[in-house]
Order: structure tokens, then sequence, then C-alpha cells
């Protein structure tokens, strides 16, 4: 799973999971070929706008090596793709998909069809069903990750995937006419070890058990299967010759959904699997739902936590209203794209907006990096604060280092643009106001007469170069290499001494 946003990877790790799959993450390609180097997954779903490395990038690399291009991938994108990008996804990918509900159903049929061609025990087929889909069944199967869940495009609600689990092939092959006739998929296990490793591998809706069997018998088998968390919710049904009422009661308290005793009334046992296989249905819908709203509510937080600091979040949700805070020394750092109106003018949509998401994503990264807080850009301006909401002692130093990266990373990705970029950054030391303000698409904002300079310092700057102020040269002399630019007379601060910082002492 090659996605850059957490939540979307933790909700469709969870999805897949629940499918029986084991999920690798990465976060961008780069991470994602270094997976791929510790050995090929069977299917890869990959985002295409993510920092670092792109779709796009990723997918031209894997071209290059004679295994990874045989690995089938599958894009899911919110991005609405030109004819371009169409164009250079032609041959590289096996399915192209939007990230929505509707398109996760054909991500599942793929990802059914590649486990199928794995090795491995195929079920007994059951006969042809309706098509036909209640609202219920077409709300599962959008997203059917419970383990066990048959809720298949296409089977009616009373017909399932039923393991038949018993020592004696003569039971077995009889409780399999029975059950293929009423509609039902079937696997047989020939004993409880076998019955286990099945269950582990393969999703069903009922098992029934036999009793007494030599290897491991149904009471160790039913404990097994209750214990495991992928398996706790699958009915069985125990069936056994033994008709003494201690041992159903047995296996009632062990977890057992019914007791049956040989010979058995088929009637019954087509009542019984019927009913189990039902409520079993109305489980995985509840599951499904509890599934969704979770990752819905996830990705609310996620989102919050995006806008906000995670201490501002927590003020919050312990109903704090008016927040609103003073912090005695902070440092403020803004940027600007230098000429960005006339380049913008010159750019398709899809063009400019990919280009500054790859350069403010890889910002984003640094001001993580350097624990400085983002706090908002405004078209093509990036503005970060050190020293709030938690005061941090090196707030200089890590604007500091976050001014030199920035310049690093312009450098690194310039080559790669049509259009290349030039930047100002100003920095500035002093006292702010901190607080959130709106109603409805609030923020967390900084005020004073300190942000007001250092968008000064900016606003002066030349081209590619991080212009300071005294209040932040002096306290670093030491540790960074500044150049004084001299007396400076700026719009609303007056004469003031002003300096450019050049690298850190001691670095190539």
């Amino acid at each position: 799973m090659v996605e850059d946003e957490e939540s979307t990877r933790r909700m469709m790790r969870l999805i897949l999971e629940r499918e029986g799959c084991v999920v690798a993450e990465a976060e961008n390609g780069r991470v994602a070929l270094e997976r791929l180097d510790a050995g090929p997954p069977d299917l890869i779903v990959l985002d295409l706008m993510m920092p670092a490395m792109d779709g796009f990038e990723f997918l031209a690399e894997c071209g290059k090596n004679e295994t990874w291009r045989k690995i089938p991938i599958v894009v899911m994108t919110a991005k609405k793709l030109t004819a371009a990008d169409r164009r250079r996804l032609e041959g590289g990918v096996a399915m192209l998909l939007e990230k929505s509900d509707d398109d996760l159903d054909a991500l599942l049929a793929l990802l059914r069809d590649v486990i199928a061609k794995r090795p491995g025990p195929t079920p007994a087929a059951a006969p042809p069903a309706s098509t036909a889909k209640t609202a219920d069944d077409r709300a599962v199967s959008q997203i059917p990750v419970i383990k066990g869940s048959a809720a298949v495009a296409g089977r009616p609600l009373t017909t399932g995937h039923v393991l038949v689990v018993d020592d004696l092939e003569t039971n077995r092959e009889l409780l399999k006419r029975h059950l293929v006739r009423d509609g039902h998929t079937v696997t047989l296990a020939d004993g409880g070890r076998q019955a286990l490793a099945v269950a582990d591998r393969e999703p069903f809706d009922v098992i029934l058990l036999d009793l007494m069997m030599p290897d491991l018998n149904g009471f160790a088998v039913l404990s097994r299967l209750k214990a495991d968390g992928r398996t706790e919710n699958i009915p069985v049904i125990m069936i056994s010759a033994l008709n003494e009422e201690k041992h159903a009661i047995q296996c009632i308290e062990a977890g057992a959904e019914d007791y049956l005793t040989k010979p058995f009334d088929i009637v019954l046992l087509r009542a019984r699997i019927n009913s189990c296989i039902e409520r079993k249905r109305a489980h995985d819908r509840e599951e499904v739902y509890r599934v969704r709203l979770e990752a819905e509510k996830e990705k609310s937080e996620d989102l919050l936590l995006n806008i906000l600091p995670p201490k501002i979040v927590d003020r919050i949700n312990a109903g704090e209203e008016l927040i609103a805070d003073r912090f005695d020394s902070v440092s403020v750092l803004f940027s600007d794209l230098v000429g960005f109106t006339e380049i913008s003018a010159s750019m398709g949509p899809s063009e400019l907006v990919h280009s500054l998401n790859r350069l403010f994503s890889c910002f984003d990264l640094l001001a993580k990096q350097f624990g400085v807080e983002k706090v908002k850009t405004i078209g093509d301006a990036y503005m970060v604060v050190a020293g709030l909401p938690d005061p941090k002692p090196d707030h200089k130093e890590a604007c500091a280092e976050m001014a030199l990266g920035m310049i690093k990373v312009l450098d690194e990705i310039n080559p790669t643009l049509a259009k290349p970029f030039d930047i100002r950054i100003g920095i500035h030391s002093g006292p702010v106001v901190a607080g959130i303000i709106g109603k409805h698409k609030f923020v967390y904002d900084v005020w004073g007469s300190t942000v007001n300079i250092a968008s000064r310092f900016e606003s002066y700057c030349i081209p590619n170069h991080i212009h300071v102020s005294a209040e932040l040269a002096g306290p670093l002399a030491e540790k960074f290499v500044f150049e004084s630019r001299g007396l400076l007379k700026m719009r609303g601060v007056g004469e003031i001494e002003t300096f450019f910082l050049k690298g850190r002492k001691g670095a190539a």
C-alpha cells in the first residue's frame, strides 16, 4: 500500500487485512522501492500524488526491473487525470480507480482474482445463484472486510461458504452433497488440525464440526477458533454421535452456536445453518458499519491534526472554548516564491498544483524534522513558527535549520521543474500572541509585531537568500555563518541592521 496519507493507509490496511491479506505500507514511492528490494508482493495499491517520489516516478522505476514490472499495480487516486497523465499510465497499471466506495468493489474483485491464482486448495463450487442484491447486501459488498464474510455479489442471503470437519470421508461427502444442493460453497477438512489451517486461510460463514476426531477433537478446535480474533465470530455447529446433555452444554458454553446429534435430521440441519448464516450476515453488516465509522472518525481526527497542533486539539476536545496564549520568545519564518504570479500564468492548473504540492510537502517534512509549527500557506507563501504551542528553548536554531533546509530542497527540486522557483525567506524572533479564530473554518494563527517584522524581512530579502534580524543572528553566531547586510530602512520598522544566513559552521 503506497500512500502518503496515514489515515487512508490505515483504513485500507484494515480492509485488506480483514480480507486475509498481509499488508506492507510505504508513505511514498522511494520507500516503496526499498520494500520491493526485500521481495515482490502479489499486488501493489498505488497513490499518484506523493512527496519525495510520486506514483508516476515509481511506475517508471518499476518498469526498469524485470521482476517488478510483472507485479499487478492498482492506481487509486483522487487526482483528476489529464490526457497526458493517462498516457503516462498506459501499459503500466492493471487497474485505475478513483478513491471512492464504488471503486473499492473493483479493487477487492481484482484482489480475489490475484489470490485465486496463487497455489492453494479450491473449495467445491456452488451452483449459479441469483444476482439480485438487497440494499443491505449492497452495503456489505462495497466493503467486505470481515474475516469469514460471505458478502459476495450474487450470493443469496441463505447460502454461504461452509467448512465441514469430520474424520470420516462418508460423513464429509454426505454433508457436502446436501449443502451443495442447497447452494452453499463447501470446503472439506478431515481433521482438527487441517480445519484450523483452512479456517486461518479462507473465509467461512459457518463451520460444521465433528466432536470426536483422532488428531484434535472438536472441543480443542472450537476453543482455538473462539480464541482467535480472526475466526471467533464464525458460527460453529457441533455434530456428534454423543447425545448426552453434558456434551451439548460443554460445547455451547465453549462458544458453539448449536449442537446436533448423529444421525442428523437434514431439515433441522438446513434450518440451523440458514439461521447461523443470517445472524453472521447481520453481525458482518454491523461490523462493516463500525469499521466505516471508525475510519471516518480517524480521518476527521487526522484532518483536525493537519490543521491544528496536537496540544491545541487536546484542549478543544477537553471543551476549552477560547484558546489564546502569549509566548514571550518564538521565531517566525516567512517564505515567498519570487515572481510566482507571472510563473503561474504560464503553467497549466495541474502542473502548477503538482509543483507546489511537491515543494510544500517537502517543507512540511522539514517542519516535522526540526520541530517547528506550520501555521499557514497563503498562495505561494509558507509560514512556520518555532516555540509554540510548546516552548522550545532552541527555537532560533530550529528556524535557522528549517530555512537552510528549504533552500536545499529547492535546489534539488528545481532541475525537475519546467519553470524553476526562486524563494525569499525572512526570520525574526520575539513575543507573539497565538490562538484559534473562526467558527466553521477555524485556524490557529499568530499576531504581533514579531510576525510583522518577519514578514518585512522576507519582503526586503533578495532571491534565494535567508534574511534575518540581529535578534536571531546574535545568539547563533557561534554555530552559523552570517553575512551583514548593513543598515536597512524598512517600512514600519525603521533603520536596523540585518544579516543573511549563509549556512552552519563546519558544514560542507
